[in-house]
């Protein structure tokens, strides 16, 4: 890789990481809203809608970030990372998502 694809790689990786902050604030929310609902039996129709949308916005960021990984970067990490790197990179993803490694 020269240095202008390694900068590519990197703006990309930083793009994911802030993906994956956006992600969090937007679960809060809808983790608050959602125990609203279950404590309440119900929303007032301002806090529905807020949930839809916040709902839709969480669909879209991950369909994008999801189609950048496989598209983009794991094709690069597959070419530049040894197996025990990605077994590594493997781990970490798994344990962000509460996984154990099968």
């Amino acid at each position: 890789m020269d240095r202008g694809e390694v900068k590519a790689v990197l703006a990309k990786l930083d793009a994911l990481e802030d993906d994956h902050a956006r992600a969090d604030t937007i679960h809060a929310e809808v983790d608050r809203i959602g125990q609203m609902w279950l404590d309440r039996g119900a929303l007032p129709a301002v806090e529905l809608t807020r949930f839809s949308t916040l709902v839709a916005e969480l669909v879209e960021l991950y369909r994008a970030h999801i189609d950048v990984e496989e598209r983009e970067l794991f094709p690069v990490a597959a070419a530049v990372l040894d197996q025990p790197e990605r077994q590594a990179m493997g781990g970490e993803m798994a344990a962000r998502r509460g996984l154990g490694r099968a």
